[in-house]
């Protein structure tokens, strides 16, 4: 072993240190010189030279001076095995050694610009104030470039680089990275793997990475910072940190994150995620379907032409102007008591109440109000609005147009305006037991599945109460209602003024108010239990029904049948009946009452009852007449001989046409036994063919 002293030419010479403490000059010319064992003293001179550290030289404490040129420091540990080590070199401070590697030196370095790695290392390398090339290798590494405008370059391996203050090319390789910024002409390219840039200055900075590539997030710092993603081709979130920052996202779907400060969020050109944070943010979408998240009520959004949903973080609650907002399709409450006013707001909009006690207001077109948890408060304004209360006892204003609400609780108050406006209980409610206390405007409420209870008596105006499915019972109100039972076995109960009372399927009980009341009448088990005041009407609504109308009804002044042959039997009701067969071959039978029946069209059968002074009338067709004891006097207002026929079987004494007295003045009146019958009008003669004795 022997110290020698080694002087290069006055080219590009390759210089091989040996083994001892030698001493070298490289001279004129782009050196390449190789360290070796023991302590060296290496100087390049002039122009640019490359030192080459191997394993076997890293024993020594060298002396590494690149001179005046653009000098590079390469350490090649490729052939070592990889261990718990790592290299350290500081070319600013002229520091290199390898970390918890026993017997090795610690290097001194000077003029020397530029180092790179070779080998499956962590590397922890800081530059110079001198534009800086840094290039590791395999591990976990951090490049750091301080001043200058430098190059960090890293491989496979979870890197750290740090560009320093000048305009820097920073790139990594596989693995997941973190880059520091802080100058605007930083360019990064981040590689594979899950990679994050930070802003490493507090002064705010603005930065353009369209031209960027490989980077997953993008962290602002604590000053006003500008960071404009137009033109950035994969997906990226940005966040904006302290700071009145502005976030602009890139072609792809990303995510922009205000902090504390005032932002400005603008998405790009697909659907994007725009979190204000702190502060009053201003959000806009762009092209895409995005989402904004809004935690401020100074918050702005703008949205753009495809459907946007704006979602409220703060769970205080938020006192949102929607009006002042554009292109919004849906907003979303939190569990705060929120405010969403979208008066003026000229587009068609959802808004979404949370779990508090909310106040949705609509704009002028169509909107969608849904309440949630809370008592709420939703007022439709102009346009044809839906308004559904959910959970909690809520006031529902539909404003102008024709207006649709849904009910959920009986502490829900729907109240309309200008237009047809529709309430209806919610599907997911099975029965509830709804007073319409407060409500005013709604011109029709459907019932849910199940069994109801609809009073509607505190309302003044009319209604349309449609039961649905279940056992129902539905009370009408001050002014002209219209009730339906439809399926089940409902009670429909009228109220003041003149009410159509509809009970469709099922053994249906109705009862009528102060008004002339229309029943409707659909299945035999249907009872009138009490029509009320008023001149009270029965229309039996489904063909060849059969009804018994006895004591158990009151207060019905008329009985219209169907198209069909029914059979109506009300000889046990004590009340003077008008009775209208309408077509078919009808069976209509009076009370005790002074009762009129007309058959009309079709061969009737029609029977003034056990009392009271009846007129029959049989219309078109071959009609019976029915007398029988206690009928009173009876007349027959267009008796047509040889078609018609009067059944006197039932009249005491009376067996043939000799027991039958017949006298003919301006009408013809026959007497059968107690009882007297007036054909009215009828002047011709009579036999024994137009009448039935029985058996």
């Amino acid at each position: 072993m022997s110290d020698d002293t080694i002087n290069g030419g006055l080219g590009n010479d390759t210089i091989f240190a040996g083994i001892g403490n030698d001493l070298v000059f490289g001279g004129l010319g782009d050196d390449v010189i190789f360290d070796g064992a023991g302590d060296d003293t290496i100087s390049g001179d002039e122009d640019d030279d490359t030192f080459w550290l191997t394993s076997g030289s890293n024993d020594g404490n060298d002396s590494l001076d690149g001179g005046s040129g653009n000098d590079t420091l390469i350490e090649d540990l490729s052939g070592e095995t990889p261990q718990s080590i790592s290299v350290y070199v500081n070319l600013g401070s002229g520091t290199h050694y390898i970390v918890e590697t026993p017997g090795v030196g610690v290097d001194t370095l000077a003029g020397i610009e530029n180092f790179q790695l070779i080998g499956d290392f962590d590397l922890d390398a800081v530059g110079s104030s001198f534009s800086n090339l840094l290039t590791s290798d395999l591990g976990d590494d951090s490049l750091s470039g301080l001043g200058g405008a430098d190059t960090l370059i890293s491989g496979a391996g979870n890197d750290t680089l740090i560009g320093g203050s000048g305009a820097d090319s920073l790139s990594s390789g596989a693995g997941d990275d973190l880059i520091f910024v802080d100058n605007p002409g930083d360019s990064v390219d981040a590689g594979t793997g899950t990679d994050r840039v930070i802003v490493d200055t507090s002064a705010g900075l603005s930065l353009s990475i369209g031209a960027w590539s490989g980077v997953e997030r993008v962290d602002g710092g604590s000053g006003n910072d500008t960071i404009n993603a137009s033109g950035y081709g994969s997906a990226i979130k940005i966040l904006g940190q302290d700071g009145d920052d502005s976030l602009i996202g890139g072609a792809e779907e990303d995510t922009l994150e205000g902090g504390d400060g005032a932002d400005t969020l603008i998405g790009g050109a697909k659907k994007d995620f725009l979190f204000g944070n702190g502060g009053a943010d201003r959000m806009e979408g762009g092209q895409g379907n995005d989402y904004f998240y809004v935690d401020d009520s100074g918050d702005v959004v703008i949205g753009g032409s495809e459907f946007d949903r704006v979602t409220i973080t703060n769970t205080a609650g938020v006192d949102a102007n929607v009006a002042a907002w554009t292109g919004v399709e849906r907003i979303d409450g939190n569990t705060g008591d929120d405010r969403f006013d979208a008066s003026g707001y000229i587009l068609s909009v959802r808004l979404q109440g949370g779990d508090g006690a909310d106040t949705l207001i609509g704009g002028t077109d169509g909107d969608q109000l849904f309440g949630s948890a809370g008592d709420d408060s939703l007022v439709g304004n102009g346009g044809i609005d839906i308004l559904a209360g959910d959970a909690g006892s809520d006031t529902m204003n539909g404003g102008a147009g024709d207006d649709v609400f849904f009910i959920s609780e009986n502490g829900d108050v729907a109240i309309g305006g200008d237009g047809l406006d529709r309430a209806r209980i919610d599907a997911s409610v099975t029965s509830i037991n709804l007073t319409l206390s407060g409500w005013s405007g709604i011109e029709r409420l459907t019932a849910s599945v199940g069994n109801d209870t609809i009073d509607a008596t505190s309302v003044s105006i009319g209604m349309s109460i449609n039961g649905n499915a279940g056992d129902d019972l539905v009370i009408g109100g001050a002014g002209s209602d219209l009730l339906f039972g439809n399926e089940g076995n409902d009670t429909l109960r009228g109220g003041d003024s003149d009410d159509f009372l509809w009970g469709d399927n099922g053994n249906d009980l109705y009862e009528g108010g102060s008004g002339d009341d229309w029943f409707y009448l659909g299945d035999s088990g249907d009872r009138v239990s009490d029509g009320g005041a008023g001149y009270d009407r029965v229309v039996l609504v489904k063909a060849a029904l059969s009804m018994t109308i006895d004591g158990t009804w009151s207060g019905i002044e008329r009985i219209d049948g169907a198209a069909g042959a029914e059979i109506v039997d009300a000889s046990a009701y004590t009340q003077a009946l008008f009775m209208w067969a309408n077509g078919g071959n009808d069976s209509f039978t009076g009370g005790t009452g002074a009762d009129s029946i007309f058959g009309n069209d079709g061969s009737d059968t029609l029977d003034g009852g056990p009392g009271g002074d009846d007129v029959m009338l049989g219309g078109t067709g071959f009609d019976t007449f029915i007398i029988s004891d206690g009928a009173g006097t009876d007349r027959i207002n267009d008796w047509e001989d040889g078609i018609d026929l009067i059944d006197v079987s039932g009249v005491s004494g009376v067996s043939g046409f000799g027991d039958l007295s017949v006298s003919v003045g301006a009408s013809t009146t026959i007497t059968a036994g107690a009882e007297t019958i007036i054909l009215t009008g009828y002047t011709g003669p009579l036999d024994s063919t137009d009448f039935d004795f029985g058996a």
